[in-house]
C-alpha cells in the first residue's frame, strides 16, 4: 500500500502585483518547498514526489512567452514553454503545472520559477495567489 512519506507546501498572496524582470537565459524562483525522504523508512526506496504549482500572470510585456520551471537543488527538472496571447486585456491568466520526480533520500528542496527563454529581458507581472506543493509518496503500489 502506498503511503505519504512527507508533504511540503508554500503559498504567496501578495497585496498587489509583483513585477519581475528576468534577464535572458535566467530564471527567477517564486516559491520553494521541501520534503524529507528518510532512509530509515522502507517506503522511501520506491518514492515519487508529486509537485503541483499554480501561478497567476496579470501582464507580460513583450515578448509574450516564457518558461515555467521546477528546480530540484538548483537544477531544472521540469520546463514548460508558455505563450500568452492577448495579455493586453486586464484578464488574469492562471498557469498550472504538475510533475512527478523520483527523488534521492534526504531533504529535497524544490523551487517553482519563471525562466526567460528570449534573447532580450522579459518583464512579467504576477498576482496572488501562487501555490507550490510537494507530496512524497512511497511503499508498495508506487510505480
Amino acid at each position: 500500500m502506498a503511503t505519504i512519506i512527507s508533504y511540503g507546501s508554500k503559498a504567496l498572496n501578495p497585496l498587489g502585483a509583483v513585477a519581475l524582470t528576468i534577464p535572458p537565459g535566467q530564471n527567477i524562483g517564486i516559491l520553494d518547498t521541501s520534503v524529507v525522504i528518510p532512509p530509515e523508512n522502507p517506503a522511501s526506496f520506491s518514492n515519487r514526489v508529486e509537485l503541483k504549482g499554480s501561478i497567476n500572470i496579470d501582464q507580460i510585456v513583450t515578448p509574450d512567452n516564457f518558461n515555467v520551471v521546477i528546480l530540484r537543488a538548483g537544477t531544472v527538472i521540469y520546463r514548460s514553454h508558455i505563450r500568452l496571447v492577448g495579455t493586453a486585456n486586464p484578464e488574469i491568466k492562471q498557469i498550472n503545472v504538475l510533475w512527478v520526480d523520483g527523488a534521492p533520500l534526504g531533504v529535497i528542496n524544490y523551487q517553482l520559477g519563471i525562466e526567460n527563454s528570449n534573447p532580450g529581458t522579459t518583464f512579467i507581472t504576477i498576482v496572488g495567489p501562487v501555490v507550490f506543493t510537494a507530496t512524497a509518496i512511497g511503499g508498495d503500489g508506487v510505480i
